[in-house]
């Protein structure tokens, strides 16, 4: 229900802005069924671990103390992801542009119903009568210890770690200023392939086998007005 209610906004601001769906926008609500799914699981999983962990901890006390732990979590996941498609905004296509825009306003939806109609439901559901039995792995497990050692050097060298990616985001910045859109697919094979050999063969000794496309626009015709000029 909490990820329908985001794609349905999402789907509501397109049609309250005009846009119809297009081949790229027509994937916004797949994908926001996915990414919606894991931000409201962060928040369930949390709240049967809080349940498990006190037997007689109410239902609305469970999701207060849920919301406390995991907030910033899901926030920070739900602001990298928009920063993720908010870079679609600098393509030079317009529809990676409205593709990205469109899923901005999805997952930032997505996000919003994951800390507010998520915890609003499990509160209005009260404690569940059974509570599975938790499935979590052992802390003495090499798995638990691999991410605990990982956790401890993510802590050490936080500074270093923002230094270093910082620098490769902004390298990022700066190369992709050099990205060039193209539609010859055949530029992409090597010089001396066959296949590449025989197109340039075409292009110079006929016509040419390069395609390309003339768009023409033109404003909507009033009807009436055209017949009575007939």
């Amino acid at each position: 229900l909490s990820v329908s209610t985001a794609v349905l906004w999402t789907l509501g601001v397109l049609a309250w802005l005009g846009r119809p769906l297009t081949l790229v926008t027509f994937f916004v609500p797949v994908m926001l069924l996915i990414l919606g799914v894991a931000y409201s699981v962060h928040v369930v999983s949390e709240y049967y671990d809080t349940l498990r962990g006190d037997a007689k901890i109410s239902s609305r006390d469970a999701v207060e103390h849920t919301l406390s732990l995991v907030w910033l979590a899901v926030l920070l996941a739900g602001l990298t992801t928009v920063a993720g498609f908010l870079s679609n905004a600098v393509s030079p296509l317009a529809a990676l542009v409205e593709f990205g825009w469109t899923m901005v306003v999805g997952v930032l939806a997505t996000l919003i119903c994951a800390l507010t109609l998520t915890p609003a439901l499990l509160s209005a559901l009260g404690r569940p009568r059974r509570i599975a039995v938790s499935t979590e792995v052992s802390e003495h497990g090499r798995f638990s210890r691999l991410l605990g050692r990982l956790a401890a050097f993510d802590l050490r060298n936080r500074r270093a770690i923002f230094v270093f990616w910082g620098s490769i985001a902004l390298a990022s910045c700066v190369l992709a200023t050099r990205l060039v859109v193209g539609s010859e697919g055949i530029r992409s094979l090597p010089a001396d392939s066959e296949e590449r050999l025989d197109f340039e063969a075409v292009n110079t000794h006929l016509d040419g086998a390069n395609s390309f496309q003339i768009v023409v626009k033109a404003k909507e015709l009033d009807m009436d007005e055209v017949r009575r000029n007939v």
